[in-house]
């Protein structure tokens, strides 16, 4: 069992970075190479939230009550939440059964600003890692994966340096580096690699500079709303 850290402001798209890690655990960011590319490997993406709770074994209990629904398991089927440990679920749910160990087990957890909280977040992180995922002994063979993914105002200076204190103590959680700006250049990178969206490079200059102005950087989620347009326009055209 692995556990990661993802930090940075709202617009960083923290969602697609562990999308992308999951796709590339598949072996899937090669496909533009050769589309009929056959992968065996799943990565398994599971995507869970939470209700926020002043009270800490609230907390625990709607974090566990997400990760039971998330994973086919009706939690008042399954009380009590607190009594069980990560072996259990593994086992018990539908949704896990017949992975191999080449497989992955990605699940990702947002944690939003407006549901952080600097004593009672560190608190169930520690709580959840330590007691509820190093409590009993797996039997599974397929690695597991969590992404804990804390996102907060770009111009909230005080909840960023709170978050970044926190990960200083933090065991066993491996942080990320902060999701920062995207470049123009990797932009430009992105239209060479997959060049077939837009043939030439006379084309490609342009769509760089009508979609995406003279600004050295960007927000990836504006990045991905604009690329997706993008490969969209190139899908539809394929199929007219």
């Amino acid at each position: 069992v692995q556990f990661y850290f993802l930090y940075g402001g709202d617009l960083q798209s923290h969602e697609g970075l562990f999308r992308r890690i999951a796709y590339d655990l598949e072996g899937r960011l090669q496909d533009y190479l050769n589309p009929e590319l056959q992968t065996s490997i799943q990565a398994i993406q599971l995507e869970m939230t939470f209700e926020f709770s002043r009270q800490l074994d609230h907390y625990k209990q709607n974090i566990l009550r997400s990760l039971f629904s998330m994973l086919s398991l009706p939690p008042n089927e399954h009380e009590p939440l607190l009594e069980k440990d990560l072996s259990y679920v593994l086992q018990q749910s539908p949704r896990l059964r017949n992975l191999k160990p080449t497989d992955y087990i990605c699940t990702y957890l947002h944690i939003s600003q407006y549901d952080w909280d600097p004593e009672l977040t560190p608190a169930a992180t520690r709580w959840f890692i330590n007691e509820f995922c190093n409590r009993g002994e797996l039997t599974t063979t397929t690695p597991v994966l969590f992404f804990l993914a804390i996102e907060y105002d770009e111009t909230d200076d005080a909840l960023r340096q709170e978050v970044v204190a926190a990960l200083e103590t933090a065991e066993s959680l491996r942080p990320l580096p902060e999701l920062g700006m995207v470049h123009q250049r990797d932009i430009g990178r992105w239209l060479e690699r997959y060049k077939q969206v837009s043939p030439n490079s006379r084309s490609r200059r342009d769509l760089l500079k009508n979609i995406f102005g003279s600004s050295p950087e960007h927000y990836m989620e504006d990045v991905e709303l604009e690329l997706k347009k993008i490969i969209d326009q190139y899908n539809n055209n394929i199929v007219q």
